[in-house]
Parts: structure tokens; sequence; C-alpha cells
């Protein structure tokens, strides 16, 4: 049941992170954010998106290197 649960909040906060990317990028025009974000800025939000996509699903899986 935890590891659900915490499987499920990794996978939507690395949802969260994908869209900051979108924001940063113009592809939707979001009213969430308070502040603009930069290209570059946009590029780290994507890495730690797919980081945390990934670690999800390595810890779904139960392997031992999510952690990294």
């Amino acid at each position: 049941m935890f590891r659900f649960l915490f499987f499920a909040l990794m996978l939507f906060h690395g949802l969260i992170h994908l869209m900051g990317f979108r924001n940063a990028y113009n592809y939707e025009n979001m009213t969430v954010f308070s502040r603009e974000i930069s290209r570059p800025a946009g590029i780290f939000w994507l890495i730690t998106a797919i980081m945390l996509i990934v670690s999800a699903w390595l810890f779904f899986l139960r392997k031992a290197s999510w952690v990294i």
C-alpha cells in the first residue's frame, strides 16, 4: 500500500515538473505559475521531471538503483 502511494507521489511530482518545462517553452499558456520560467531553467525542470519519473518507475519495480 505504502509502496504504491510513494510511487504515485513521485510520479505526480515528476508530472508537475513537466508543467514547468512546458511553461518555459510556451507549449501551453499556464496561469499556475506566478513568475516566468526562462528557457535554461526549463531544461532543468525537464531533467528533474525525467529523474523523478525514472526513479518512481525503478522504485515500483523494486530496483535498488532508484535511490540514485
